[in-house]
């Protein structure tokens, strides 16, 4: 089985496949389900390492207990995920389906139906092409006919309208692999303009992968997977941290994309992302003081946005203005810093 063809970005496959590292059994069925591929597709890829692969034991660690078979534990989940998904296409006139809203508002009485009416939409208008959407199902009130606010569980699909997975409220997904963490070798480094799949592009600022006692934890988790790290995270810690424009303002959070599904941003900055370059490009060239550097571009272009604001209020003439307009018109090139220019918040 070719693992590589399971990682979602293509940049990370590469880097993988270059340094030729090796997915474990646990790894490949983590990689399947993190994969978004339909159920169908992730099943065989499951039933596959049942019969051709190896058995090994699963460890504990933050929200995943511990298991004496990975082949038990994929055989459950394959049994798991076919009954919750025939219980969410059983008709019942207790239910009433409704896809993503931003979609269309319509509600259905079937799964089959609305799953056919969204299939239509995103056919009738390629703008609103996505490759994956999701259908919920509510509780329908008898005495009124209306949807009830009663959650009665929610299925996601592909664009072409395979089903992925269905996830029912009374089902104990007890060791689901999306909250397994595994290890997967990184490409990027601190001011990397990267994307995940929504394409919006971040200047990438902190990885796991980038910790000594995280490596140093790597080292040993072919023999007991005991360490540190391993054992304190689940798939929630499968994060980064990251700095990118949102409503105006540049904005710093822990949090997603998760890092196995980053790539390489490619595409032309424009606008506010213009800062981006200018930010990546200083934090490259600061190396360990690129985060307190960071900090400072924070509180340059905050004050940037404050005092903008007080000229339209105030009319008034700011000198700093001119830097950042002069950045935004392209005047000022990522090869020549702004720290010249002394300012007081």
């Amino acid at each position: 089985m070719d693992a590589y063809k399971l990682l979602i970005s293509p940049d990370i496959a590469t880097h993988c496949e270059k340094i030729g590292y090796v997915f474990d059994p646990l790894d490949i069925a983590v990689l399947a389900e993190l994969s978004d591929r339909p159920m169908k597709e992730r099943h065989d890829i499951w039933r596959e390492l049942i019969s051709a692969y190896p058995d090994m034991p699963l460890v504990e660690s933050a929200n995943f207990m511990a298991r004496d078979s990975l082949h038990e534990l994929l055989a459950e989940l394959i049994a798991t995920e076919e009954k919750e998904v025939e219980a969410f296409y059983a008709a019942s006139d207790r239910h009433i389906y409704r896809p993503d809203d931003k979609i269309t508002d319509d509600c259905y009485s079937t799964a089959v139906n609305a799953v056919a009416a969204v299939h239509a939409c995103l056919e009738d208008d390629e703008d609103s092409k996505m490759p994956v959407f999701s259908i919920h199902r509510r509780r329908l009130d008898p005495s009124s006919e209306k949807i009830g606010d009663g959650y009665a569980g929610h299925a996601m699909f592909t664009a072409d309208g395979e089903i992925i997975r269905a996830v029912l409220p009374d089902t104990e997904w007890v060791n689901r692999l999306d909250r397994k963490f595994i290890h997967i070798p990184m490409p990027f480094r601190a001011g990397d303009i990267v994307m995940g799949r929504d394409g919006q592009p971040r200047v990438l600022t902190y990885l796991p992968h980038w910790e000594a006692k995280y490596m140093e934890d790597e080292k040993v988790k072919y023999s007991g997977n005991n360490s540190r790290w391993f054992k304190a995270s689940d798939g929630s810690d499968m994060l980064g941290e990251y700095y990118w424009f949102e409503d105006g303002s540049l904005i710093c959070d822990h949090g997603p994309p998760y890092f196995y599904e980053l790539m390489y941003y490619r595409g032309a900055l424009t606008g506010e992302n213009r800062f981006l370059s200018y930010l990546s490009h200083c934090m490259k060239r600061h190396g360990r003081q690129a985060e307190a550097w960071s900090e400072c571009a924070v509180e340059m272009i905050s004050f940037y946005q404050k005092i903008m604001a007080e000229k339209e209020a105030q009319k008034k003439n700011w000198r700093y203005d001119s830097v950042f307009e002069r950045f935004a018109k392209g005047e000022i090139s990522v090869a020549k810093p702004l720290s010249g220019e002394q300012y007081e918040p």
